[in-house]
C-alpha cells in the first residue's frame, strides 16, 4: 500500500547552476542545461498480510462507528450547521432493509503490517542554490501541494556533498537507493530510476 504525501513537478529552468547568464544562471560550459524536470515527493510505504472480512456484523459495527466519528467531526468543524441540534448522524436514521443492502456492497479488509518505510525525494542532491531556486518556483506557481513541498524543501537537510543519489531517501537515512520519480507501492528494494 502507498500512502502519499505532498508531491509536485519540479522544473529544470528553477536550477540557476544549469542557466546560461543570460537566464540569471551561473552556468558554466558543460555545465550548461545539463539537468531535466523531476518529481519531488514524500511518501509511505506500508506492505503486510491483507485479510478479507464478510461477516456482516463486523462490517455494520466499523461502518456505523466511522459514519458517527466522521459526521461528528463534521459537526465540531461547522458548529452553526443547520443540523446541529440533531448531533451525528446515526444509522437508525436510515431504514434496516436499506442499511442492510448498502452493506452488501461492502467488502471489509485489514491490513496486518509487516514493514513501514517512508521515502521521500526533495531535491536534496542539489545545490543550496538550487534548492532555493526550486522552493522559489514552487511558492510561485502557489498551489498548495507546491507549498507543502516548498516547506519540505526547506525543512530537510541537502546530503552531504559526493553523495550521488537522485533521491528516494529512506526517511531514515541520510542517502538511500534512487527510486522511480513516481514511485509504485512495492515492499522491500525500491526499483531503479534514471536518476535526475
Amino acid at each position: 500500500m502507498l500512502i502519499q504525501g505532498s508531491h509536485t513537478y519540479v522544473s529544470p529552468r528553477w536550477y540557476p547552476s544549469i542557466q546560461p547568464a543570460e537566464h540569471g544562471g551561473g552556468a558554466k560550459g558543460r555545465a550548461e542545461g545539463r539537468a531535466v524536470g523531476t518529481w519531488d515527493y514524500e511518501q509511505v510505504q506500508i506492505a503486510g498480510c491483507l485479510t478479507v472480512h464478510r461477516d456482516t456484523r463486523r462490517l455494520r459495527g466499523e461502518v456505523m462507528a466511522q459514519a458517527r466519528s466522521v459526521d461528528a467531526a463534521r459537526l465540531a468543524d461547522t458548529p452553526g450547521a443547520a443540523d446541529a441540534e440533531r448531533g451525528p448522524w446515526s444509522g437508525a436514521e436510515a431504514p434496516s432493509e436499506f442499511m442492510a443492502a448498502m452493506l452488501q456492497g461492502i467488502v471489509g479488509v485489514e491490513l496486518e503490517i509487516t514493514e513501514v518505510v517512508g521515502r521521500f525525494k526533495l531535491s536534496r542532491n542539489r545545490t543550496d542554490a538550487d534548492r532555493a531556486g526550486v522552493v522559489a518556483g514552487l511558492r510561485e506557481r502557489g498551489r498548495d501541494r507546491d507549498l507543502r513541498v516548498a516547506d519540505a524543501v526547506e525543512a530537510v537537510d541537502p546530503l552531504p556533498r559526493g553523495i550521488a543519489s537522485a533521491g528516494g531517501s529512506p526517511a531514515t537515512a541520510a542517502s538511500g537507493p534512487a527510486v522511480d520519480p513516481l514511485p509504485r507501492p512495492v515492499a522491500g528494494d525500491p526499483p531503479a530510476s534514471a536518476g535526475e
